[in-house]
């Protein structure tokens, strides 16, 4: 064989290896391809924006090179300082590469963390931070569907930059949130349980299901699917896919599917997928209709409210959805005949808002009303916020109460949603799923220790305080988590000593929270638990820590976290003045009692150690500004509270109106003349804030006092 002939048939032999390596190199390549979404693929819904198209064809194959140059230039400009310069840098490259994950990133932290601290008002601040928000929810995620990282960026700025404290503007955030989702999502239900808030929020998942994500599968046909995976397992798999793929995959593929049950033998499977195949048929019909025509065949009723907001110029839109969102606001504190009659002094609304009152508030209407409301909430959430009311659903159910009116809420939302979304990846070596689901643990845990919203929209203040109704569901989650690495092959999140110490402290931790804002009976069950899991460690057998009461180890726990008991009137005020605001404040007697059990707790130690040191300590005052008997500290303590102008008068007055009246008698006369004197400046009818209390016999005035908490009224 000569010299040629031998090159030839080895590069023939080499051609043929190649060929033969690169068919079996093309699934892994397609699936890179898919995951990085470098290809149109309809299963994420991909779908490119005409600006984006058309600067890219503008390039061609310079848009590589241009988007190379850029991000250079926008690095190096960040890493100067030049904030401002770097943000229209990044803003090109998004323009030319909208699938560049990475970018959209630094874009949004640029705006929301550099620049945001540039500025020198709330305002500014929080337009920037919002700007950050906006860019991934409503651009960088949506062109990068099944990048995590993007999720994990915009959960941390809802988690880190709003819910935190490390920005000193955190609590003009937190309160611009809690108006925003107030408007969209209307007056939650104070104190509710999971089960509730997510009742509560159902028409707005399951109107978001019928009139606006017609291009998937129905809640009721996933139901479905899932049963008939149950059924028949052998099709486990596919079945649950088509419940997390589009309609139109599901009507190519499952014909397929039906016909390979049919030759198994599964006559009963294929005429069930069968019949969800013709369902799929009748829902892309719906999809091509108008949405509000929809709604009117499903409830005649809201078409008349619709017609009465078109004849007072308004439209079933988002607009009039957030002006129905500030008047709900209103009617908690104003009666609606009020509002009608005096809204536009005492609130400045104007006449088309006092029309809307007129509307809101019409018995004929009120099933349209609700319908149309959950209806137009269901259109801003997908439309606008680029969010998935179904899922939110989904949390509430798992999770508990949440409150979208707080940050880490949406944190938990966003950092959830990035985790299920990779589920459509199938390459998942290069995500960092980890960091993204503690992202949720740690948003839970936020919850947990701040997640009930007191939002005042007329006094303009927020706070946020604990919510023990996250309490099972941030534990379950840090099992999961420590069960999942790993599962995963990532380690231990610690060692066994670090994670029963940190469980001893969530525990701990429960059983405050449940005693002050949640069920005595929670309170109990969490002290059992630690008691069992922890009571036999030696340092715990030392110290006899789980030896005393339920009220005493409260009382340690909140004076260790608050200080030494020396400072004793700041203990004692504090636990005071947090019954009044989230105890009475919001019409829980039994907050208000357990707040006061601490803070009679925490003097009766005090006394106690004074006794102890000086046996011959003078009885009158005791010092450090407590009085002789808790009951005078307490009408202190109140008297100060209802004068001090730091409070909105509206929240005095709720607190005043809960007060029981043997306790208004007792200190009413003491701020009476300042707070009337508060009143009247800002325009308030001050004997309605805060009536005289009731004149009654000493009989009367006797039950009443017995029916004061216990810690009150012991001398």
């Amino acid at each position: 064989m000569n010299r040629e002939r031998l090159i030839q048939l080895l590069s023939l032999t080499v051609t043929v290896v190649c060929l033969a390596g690169a068919v079996l190199l093309m699934p892994t390549i397609n699936s890179q391809r898919r995951d990085l979404q470098l290809s149109f693929d309809i299963e994420v819904g991909d779908r490119v924006d005409a600006r984006y198209a058309v600067t890219a064809a503008a390039l061609g194959s310079f848009r590589g090179l241009a988007v190379d140059i850029l991000w250079y230039r926008a690095e190096q400009l960040k890493n100067e300082g030049k904030f401002w310069e770097a943000a229209t840098l990044a803003e090109w490259i998004t323009t030319l590469q909208p699938r560049f994950p990475q970018v959209w990133s630094f874009h949004a932290w640029n705006m929301a963390y550099n620049i945001s601290v540039q500025t020198h008002t709330p305002e500014e601040r929080w337009n920037w931070v919002n700007k950050g928000i906006r860019l991934l929810r409503e651009e960088g995620i949506p062109n990068n569907p099944t990048a995590i990282r993007l999720y994990r960026e915009l959960g941390w700025i809802f988690f880190h930059k709003m819910g935190q404290y490390a920005d000193d503007m955190h609590w003009y955030y937190k309160l611009k949130l809690a108006e925003e989702w107030q408007e969209v999502l209307g007056t939650p239900t104070q104190g509710a349980d999971g089960e509730q808030a997510a009742r509560n929020f159902a028409p707005v998942a399951y109107s978001a299901d019928r009139y606006f994500q017609l291009d998937r599968p129905s809640l009721a046909m996933r139901e479905q699917l899932r049963a008939l995976a149950e059924q028949f397992p052998s099709y486990a798999d596919e079945l649950r896919d088509f419940t997390r793929r589009g309609l139109v995959r599901f009507s190519e593929r499952a014909p397929s599917l039906a016909e390979t049950m049919r030759s198994n033998g599964d006559r009963r499977a294929a005429e069930q997928l069968e019949a969800l195949v013709e369902t799929a048929g009748r829902r892309m019909q719906r999809a091509t209709r108008d949405p509000l025509n929809l709604l009117y065949d499903d409830v005649p009723s809201t078409r008349p409210v619709v017609e009465q907001l078109r004849a007072i110029g308004m439209d079933a839109d988002e607009r009039t959805l957030r002006r129905v969102g500030r008047l709900e606001m209103y009617l908690m504190y104003v009666p609606a005949q009020t509002l009608m009659e005096h809204g536009g002094e005492l609130l400045g609304l104007d006449e088309q808002e006092l029309q809307l009152v007129g509307v809101l508030m019409n018995a004929e209407h009120r099933e349209g009303v609700q319908a149309l409301l959950a209806y137009l909430r269901a259109r801003a959430l997908v439309r606008h916020y680029h969010m998935d009311p179904v899922f939110m659903l989904q949390l509430m159910e798992d999770f508990g109460p949440i409150d979208w009116r707080h940050p880490a809420s949406h944190g938990v939302y966003w950092s959830a949603m990035g985790v299920d979304r990779i589920r459509d990846v199938r390459d998942r070596s290069n995500i960092d799923m980890l960091n993204t689901n503690r992202q949720v643990i740690h948003g839970l845990q936020a919850l947990m220790r701040t997640g009930r919203v007191s939002f005042d929209p007329l006094a303009g203040q927020v706070d946020i305080m604990p919510e023990p109704a996250f309490i099972p569901a941030y534990e379950q989650a840090m099992f999961d988590a420590e069960e999942r690495s790993q599962e995963l092959g990532l380690g231990s999140t610690g060692t066994i000593e670090h994670f029963e110490a940190g469980h001893e402290n969530f525990l701990l931790t429960a059983i405050v929270y449940s005693y002050l804002y949640g069920e005595a009976d929670q309170a109990r069950y969490y002290y059992d638990r630690v008691r069992n899991l922890y009571g036999d460690n030696p340092h715990n057998v030392r110290s006899g820590r789980y030896q005393q009461t339920l009220d005493d180890l409260v009382v340690q726990m909140l004076s260790e976290d608050g200080g030494q008991l020396h400072q004793a009137r700041q203990f004692v005020d504090s636990m005071i003045i947090n019954g009044l605001t989230r105890g009475l404040a919001q019409g829980r007697m039994d907050v208000f009692n357990r707040f006061l059990t601490v803070a009679r707790g925490g003097y009766d130690r005090y006394r106690a150690e004074r006794t102890y040191a000086n046996p011959n300590a003078p009885g009158p005052r005791m010092g450090m500004g407590l009085a002789s008997t808790f009951r005078e500290t307490f009408n202190n303590t109140y008297t100060n509270f209802m004068q001090s102008p730091r409070t909105s008068l509206i929240e005095r007055s709720r607190i005043y109106m809960n007060t029981p009246t043997a306790l208004q008698r007792e200190t009413f006369p003491y701020f009476r003349n300042e707070v009337y004197q508060q009143a009247e400046q800002a325009g308030f009818d001050a004997e309605r804030a805060f009536p005289p209390p009731p004149e009654v016999d000493d009989r009367q005035l006797r039950r009443e006092r017995e029916a004061l908490p216990d810690t009150v009224e012991r001398q």
